[in-house]
């Protein structure tokens, strides 16, 4: 009696615990996936409404835009403390962050934090479109996005 009382109490146990790694995985996928879809969904309307692309880099976009409080310079730029500023990407994971007019580096706020330090430019102009191209990575679990932008105004 005792032994069948282990073994459904073992049993039961790897059971609880399998699901719930599993669940907790999926979690923060979700929780990734929403940063960085939220991320990228703001840099794009911003940079739709670019009037002009003031500087571009592969780690980050000076433009001009009017996002309703009239014409102001904006950046989208990947920053980690530790780094003098990108590129060479010399850190394992940065933030995206976003700063209006003349901006140090690290001022802004985080549009999305956990990027991984990228192997390739994550920001690429080919003639008037923008590609953006960012993975996130919280733990073991990471999520990558793309979106292609092309600004209205230029």
């Amino acid at each position: 009696m005792i032994g069948m009382t282990v073994i459904l109490m073992t049993t039961v146990t790897f059971v609880y615990n399998l699901h719930f790694k599993s669940w907790n995985e999926g979690y923060t996928r979700s929780v990734i996936r929403g940063h960085l879809s939220q991320a990228l969904e703001l840099m794009s309307d911003r940079l739709l409404q670019a009037q002009s692309i003031d500087a571009f880099t592969e780690s980050s976009i000076t433009f001009t835009a009017d996002l309703g409080s009239g014409s102001n310079s904006y950046r989208l730029y990947l920053y980690n403390v530790n780094d003098p500023g990108p590129p060479p990407y010399t850190q394992s994971t940065y933030t995206l962050l976003s700063a209006q007019g003349a901006v140090n580096y690290g001022d802004g706020v985080v549009l999305c934090p956990d990027i991984v330090g990228p192997s390739s430019p994550p920001f690429v102009m080919t003639g008037k479109v923008i590609t953006i191209n960012l993975t996130a990575r919280r733990g073991t679990e990471r999520f990558t996005m793309t979106t292609h932008v092309r600004p209205r105004n230029l």
